[in-house]
């Protein structure tokens, strides 16, 4: 999960009615206010780069695609956030031998 601050750039997932031309891609927004990691206040533009109102308690979707009204991370921040992301620990090695000596271990017996 990436945590949101103000200034970083996402993407507005507009709804139709929101749209001038009939593509489908995403608007250019930038956070002015982070409530959770889940929930910002946002300045969006258009395909047009004109400045729509500013939206209000917008969910930034984590992990998930984001639906019309809501916002999403760019592909290049998730890219990062996974790219650092820390790399699990493997289980730890089982000793196939007795402690006390050499021999293996021989079940039952």
């Amino acid at each position: 999960m990436i945590k949101p601050t103000v200034g970083r750039k996402v993407w507005y997932r507009p709804h139709t009615f929101e749209r001038t031309h009939t593509h489908a891609q995403p608007f250019d927004a930038t956070i002015t206010h982070v409530w959770s990691d889940t929930c910002v206040n946002l300045l969006v533009f258009n395909e047009n780069g004109v400045q729509l109102l500013g939206k209000t308690s917008v969910r930034l979707a984590q992990d998930v695609p984001a639906q019309p009204g809501e916002c999403e991370w760019m592909p290049y921040p998730v890219g990062q956030a996974q790219a650092a992301a820390p790399v699990p620990e493997p289980p730890p090695a089982t000793n196939a031998y007795v402690e006390s000596g050499s021999e293996p271990f021989a079940e039952g017996g």
